[in-house]
């Protein structure tokens, strides 16, 4: 951005002579006003000193500028005394996307529109109902109703999160929200520090401005993480007890922007950002006793690229001990791409959990064997939860149900 031109004004030229009298009574006024302002300067600035040497600090009010906090729980959830925090966690059905259908915006309209929708569901043999909470244009389909994500003002919804999931319940479903992560346009406009900045100091977009080129969230930004892990918090909260988070990756960069952008976000080590946004989601999903998912595309995991890069955080000695003198091929891959004691660039632990859940993305319209593709992920990762997202919508019936038996 160009600054702005300063102009240098330049002082009078045509002052008037004062006379004896006037200059004596504006130094007994001037010394007065001195008076005064020395007493109420200190009287404001000692407040001031303590706040900057930490003896003081502001105000609730004062703190604009507060990052997100992701504690959305608005009754404490507190798991048996006898057992650990994971068992308060209710799994789902492996298959509980055997049948699914995505609830829209289109679908989110109204009361009335999401009824329909969800009725025609039913009738069709659905199980569960995915709504898309937060889309990859960055803006939310529902209503908010947490402070933090009212002030950003970009919740696009008429329906609350409780009277969505409220509403697949009555209708017979199973609820499930979709939240997109960092693939996000929006937000970098809207929170500060939240994207992709070059060594220049220009907001880094994915493609010339002319080719309609946009930003994304950045997950090495705490702001940018904090926020998604709100709607996630909200989610939970309010009845969605099965959560995706999508989107969780690097955007594709080109060779010029690697030079542009600083070193830790092209970085080998750059997975651990991924991984504490996974982090920060799972904990508050696990406060309000949800289950969270991360989507990841099937045939990413055999390299640990795109989508499956931040199951690069998945510690090394969790693979299973080779009982032969020659390791498999994805345990091989596993523990050349994992670390133990990784660690984030602001100095955080970021490893991810051994019992991850992965929403695993089949893609049937590329004819990848479905079996195979479950069978490598669960041997690379064997501590890793799976819920295979098979999408046979393109398929004749009888295709349909070997590729669905296959998955589940």
């Amino acid at each position: 951005m160009k600054k702005g031109m300063k102009i240098k004004r330049k002082h009078n030229l045509y002052k008037l002579r004062k006379s004896p009298l006037r200059i004596a009574i504006e130094t007994v006024s001037f010394l007065a006003i001195c008076g005064v302002l020395i007493f109420v300067g200190y009287s404001a600035g000692k407040p001031l000193l303590d706040y900057a040497t930490g003896n003081m600090s502001l105000p609730p009010e004062a703190t604009a500028t507060e990052p997100f906090s992701t504690d959305m729980a608005t009754t404490e959830v507190t798991p048996e005394a006898t057992e650990p925090e994971p068992t308060s966690v209710p799994h789902p059905d492996p298959a509980v996307f055997a049948n699914y259908t995505v609830i829209t915006a289109a679908d989110l309209k109204d009361a009335d529109t999401l009824t329909a929708a969800l009725d025609k569901a039913k009738a069709d043999g659905v199980t569960t109902a995915l709504v898309v909470m937060k889309d990859d244009d960055g803006l939310l389909l529902y209503k908010s109703t947490n402070a933090s994500l009212q002030n950003l003002k970009m919740d696009a919804g008429t329906l609350t999160a409780k009277e969505i999931s409220d509403s697949i319940v009555k209708a017979g479903l199973s609820p499930a929200a979709l939240i997109h992560t960092l693939k996000d346009p929006v937000a970098p406009f809207v929170i500060q520090n939240s994207s992709y900045v070059t060594k220049d100091d220009v907001n880094w977009i994915d493609n010339t401005a002319a080719k309609n080129g946009k930003p994304w969230l950045n997950p090495q930004s705490v702001d940018a993480r904090h926020y998604i892990a709100a709607i996630v918090g909200e989610s939970a909260e309010n009845g969605f007890k099965t959560i995706v988070i999508a989107d969780a990756v690097y955007p594709a960069f080109a060779s010029y922007d690697k030079a542009l952008l600083p070193a830790e976000v092209t970085a080998d080590t750059r997975y651990t950002a991924l991984a504490q946004l996974y982090n920060n989601c799972r904990e508050v999903a696990d406060k309000a006793g949800a289950f969270l998912a991360v989507e990841v595309n099937a045939a990413d995991i055999a390299d640990t690229s795109g989508t499956a890069e931040l199951l690069r955080g998945v510690p090394a000695d969790t693979n299973p001990a080779d009982t032969d003198a020659t390791a498999t091929t994805a345990d091989t891959a596993a523990d050349t791409t994992t670390a133990a004691d990784a660690t984030a660039p602001n100095g955080e632990p970021a490893t991810l959990p051994a019992d991850l859940a992965v929403a695993l993305i089949i893609d049937t319209k590329h004819n990848l064997d479905t079996l195979a593709l479950i069978s490598g992920a669960k041997l690379a990762f064997p501590k890793a939860e799976f819920l295979p997202v098979v999408d046979v919508s393109d398929m004749s019936a009888e295709k349909g149900k070997t590729v669905r038996e296959a998955a589940y």
